[in-house]
């Protein structure tokens, strides 16, 4: 392979005033997108393009940036984020507000469009997942499961769909179509996730459908209506601790 070259030059956007509902309180280019952030999903665009720096101006919470950025070294490229436009900054700068290769999505103009612009990402991003991709296994046609993942035998899935590691699905459950699941999620009994995500270390309880939402711990994002519930039953949505079950069965390692 030919040594990396060149410089690709990114522009973040600032939404920070469209945070009211998501409260996620950090900026777009770190928002998870599957199953990394913006701006990990660049990073490796930057591989791919074998180019050597990565230039990022980035107005919103640039300290933020950097400190999931680093030195670059994760992608072996140099990277530096800039709070303004430097003096050599060419004026043509790809936008990070989607995600790369795909279709520029209409950007959001309150709190209820970024709820809608979060999940529409997510989805686009799965609707343009490759067939093959090395790190997971299909089990059916555009179904993607991680490693560790378990799955009741009567649980139905349907692409396309992604299940991060580690995650547990239940009996009777419906994934997809058009579903992503993170990364030790568990989606309990007879629920069902739609043309809807469900971030990592999050419950589902028992009959809960998701559609058309996204599902982050005890918040729930409807991104129709454009509003963000907080459950305070656990057993409906919850943030997950490290062990699943014992979350659930309210025991102690070792108890």
């Amino acid at each position: 392979m030919a040594e990396p070259n060149g410089t690709l030059w990114l522009e973040a956007p600032d939404w920070s005033a469209y945070d009211e509902l998501t409260r996620r309180a950090i900026p777009w280019a770190r928002w998870r997108i599957g199953f990394q952030s913006v701006v990990a999903h660049w990073m490796d665009e930057a591989v791919r393009r074998n180019v050597a720096r990565v230039e990022i101006v980035s107005p919103d919470r640039p300290d933020a940036l950097r400190q999931q950025l680093g030195d670059g070294a994760y992608w072996s490229r140099e990277v530096r984020v800039h709070d303004d436009a430097p003096a050599d900054a060419p004026e043509a700068r790809e936008s990070m507000a989607n995600l790369p290769g795909l279709p520029e999505l209409a950007p959001p103009t309150d709190g209820t469009t970024m709820i809608r612009y979060w999940l529409e990402t997510q989805l686009q991003w799965l609707q343009a997942r490759h067939e093959s991709v090395s790190l997971d296994r299909q089990l059916h046609p555009r179904v993607w499961v991680g490693p560790g993942v378990q799955i009741h035998p009567a649980a139905k899935l349907s692409g396309p769909c992604w299940i991060g590691s580690r995650s547990q699905i239940g009996a009777d459950t419906q994934i997809g179509p058009h579903a992503i699941i993170g990364t030790h999620a568990c989606i309990d009994g007879q629920a069902s996730v739609e043309n809807a995500v469900v971030e990592p270390d999050t419950y589902v309880g028992s009959h809960l459908h998701l559609d058309h939402m996204i599902a982050d711990g005890a918040a729930l994002y409807d991104a129709r209506r454009g509003t963000r519930v907080e459950m305070t039953d656990r057993f409906m949505l919850a943030r997950l601790r490290p062990n699943i079950w014992e979350w659930l069965t309210g025991r102690k390692a070792g108890a």
